[in-house]
């Protein structure tokens, strides 16, 4: 390399450094997911009923005590069926990547999280649906 290259390049690394510590000093840095910690145990899930803000979201689900394995279905209601019901639309990128065993945890990939309102629940452990409400 030419030393002009040499020096072009130095300048260009030094402007991203100060860029990115500005926006980190702002605050506008971009941060890893929030995690979500749940824990089924037989027939419920807690926490229950949660309130969280927009945003990227890894769901992290521990099976404490159900003697069977367990799941994880997030749902994002997005308006009324024909017959009147909630008419839920489950959230892809919140599956568990695999079944959850007794005393084992598993997560969902990133899940990004929108304004609006949502259902969770485990089916496999017959849990009632709880709400997640973003704002």
């Amino acid at each position: 390399m030419t030393t002009k290259r040499l020096a072009l390049l130095g300048i260009a690394l030094l402007l991203a450094l100060t860029l990115a510590a500005a926006a980190e000093a702002k605050g506008e840095a971009v941060a890893g997911p929030t995690v979500v910690r749940l824990v089924q145990s037989p027939g419920t899930v807690e926490p229950q009923n949660l309130e969280l803000r927009p945003g990227r979201y890894l769901f992290m689900v521990t099976n404490q005590g159900v003697d069977h394995e367990v799941d994880f279905v997030l749902k994002r209601v997005e308006g009324i069926g024909s017959g009147g019901e909630v008419d839920p639309k489950p959230v892809r990128s919140a599956r568990l990547g695999r079944l959850v065993r007794s005393g084992e945890t598993s997560s969902t990939s990133i899940v990004d999280l929108k304004p609006g309102t949502y259902t969770y629940s485990s089916p496999l452990n017959h849990t009632p649906e709880y709400s997640l409400t973003v704002r």
